[in-house]
């Protein structure tokens, strides 16, 4: 094929560099064609075989006639290596007129051989000679490079968990700006809960506090229905920030994160229906998780984490919550992060966690795991809520004599 594509740039005029370490591809060489080692970035054309091996492109197929290639399980003429057969070559210009002067070449072993195997000489050749009439079906314009797709490698670095060339790619993809609005005024959230309570299905994240639900206090709340746009209600910020008031905005929001008719979607949904239940609003219905979603799809998968999901499944970094309340000792409360910054993180999580339930929704009806997932693992986001905000009975005689009962016998086990 390599072959066949030189020829044909050859004929429309292109210079070519094949690339390649096979040492056969020496007989392409023309005014058009170079080679160029891949290795050594060695190029080789018509003047520097000549002066390297003292031999024309056409004659390549010659030395390989008589000194075969134990790579490519070319015979060629026992007792002759690729130098002597190049010297050959060079003295009397084809294998033919080797044969035809094997009585002047010196070695009585060397030239049994030549005569013996003489046949196998001339398939050795036929053997090496590259076919440059193979029927393609492209053309060199189907084949110019446009730059790789990003969304194909994606899925295939996401698939066999190459992390490494992932961070590559996504460093030189550009960077999506989502559209985002901060709602910061009474004016503007009036606006905003119109729009919201006309919506069929939308995608909710929670900002908090502490990652401990039953502690967190709600920093703020975004919401998106629009892939690559999203809304972003701060309750809390920093000193002179300019947020909602708390209690009002809950209240309002109370009616359509309740309301059975707008489906309810997101990223462990879990978590922000427990910090809800603590200001008393049960979210209803959860329609979709995103992170159960991809449990299902994949339980040996090692994160299913929003972050993780989005750069396998979408090809898109996003930003890191570091960004934003740092790391270590010097690691502050998402409230005392500005609003704005606050905001564009936030959207970015809703408008995430909405695209990704679009394209898992997807695989689970393609995988046939959608009766699965509905029947077993989404129901239990409901079960397993219920069981931290009330907490489960314990029998705590029982468990202390359990104890003692192991206790005697990993004592009886160690004597």
């Amino acid at each position: 094929v390599i072959a066949t594509l030189a020829r044909l740039a050859e004929k429309e005029g292109t210079p070519v560099d094949v690339c390649t370490t096979d040492k056969d591809a020496d007989q392409l060489i023309s005014e058009h064609i170079r080679i160029l080692e891949v290795r050594t970035e060695r190029v080789t054309d018509l003047k520097s075989l000549k002066e390297r091996k003292g031999i024309r492109p056409e004659q390549v197929i010659e030395v390989f006639g008589l000194g075969g290639d134990s790579s490519d399980n070319i015979p060629g003429v026992p007792g002759i290596g690729p130098k002597t057969a190049t010297e050959l070559i060079g003295r009397y210009g084809t294998l033919e007129g080797v044969l035809e002067h094997v009585d002047d070449i010196s070695g009585d072993k060397r030239r049994e051989n030549l005569k013996k195997y003489a046949d196998q000489a001339r398939l050795s050749r036929e053997l090496a000679r590259l076919e440059t009439q193979v029927p393609l079906k492209v053309t060199l314009s189907d084949l110019e490079f446009k730059g790789p797709d990003p969304k194909r490698l994606m899925e295939l670095f996401g698939q066999w968990g190459f992390r490494k060339f992932t961070d590559e790619l996504i460093e030189k993809m550009p960077t999506e700006k989502l559209n985002y609005r901060l709602v910061d005024t009474p004016g503007a959230f009036k606006t905003f809960l119109k729009e919201l309570k006309k919506q069929k299905e939308v995608s909710v994240d929670l900002e908090t506090t502490s990652l401990i639900p039953l502690k967190a206090r709600i920093v703020g709340l975004s919401f998106s229905w629009t892939v690559q746009e999203g809304y972003y209600l701060p309750l809390m910020g920093p000193l002179g920030s300019r947020v909602l008031p708390a209690t009002e905005t809950l209240t309002a929001l109370a009616e359509v994160l309740t309301d059975p008719k707008i489906a309810k979607v997101g990223q462990n949904l879990k978590y922000d229906s427990l910090v809800l239940a603590g200001v008393g609003i049960e979210l209803n219905p959860i329609a979709f998780d995103t992170m159960v979603a991809s449990y299902t799809l994949n339980p040996g998968r090692l994160s299913h984490s929003l972050d993780n999901l989005a750069l396998d499944n979408l090809g898109r970094r996003k930003i890191p919550i570091s960004d934003l309340i740092g790391t270590g000792r010097k690691q502050v409360s998402m409230d005392a992060v500005p609003t704005r910054q606050v905001a564009e993180y936030a959207v970015e999580d809703a408008e995430v966690a909405l695209s990704l339930t679009h394209l898992l929704r997807k695989q689970l009806k393609k995988g046939d795991f959608e009766k699965l997932y509905r029947e077993v693992e989404l129901p239990l986001v409901g079960v397993l809520r219920d069981m931290e905000l009330v907490g489960i009975r314990v029998d705590t005689k029982l468990l202390a004599d359990m104890s003692k009962e192991f206790e005697q016998r990993l004592d009886e086990l160690a004597e």
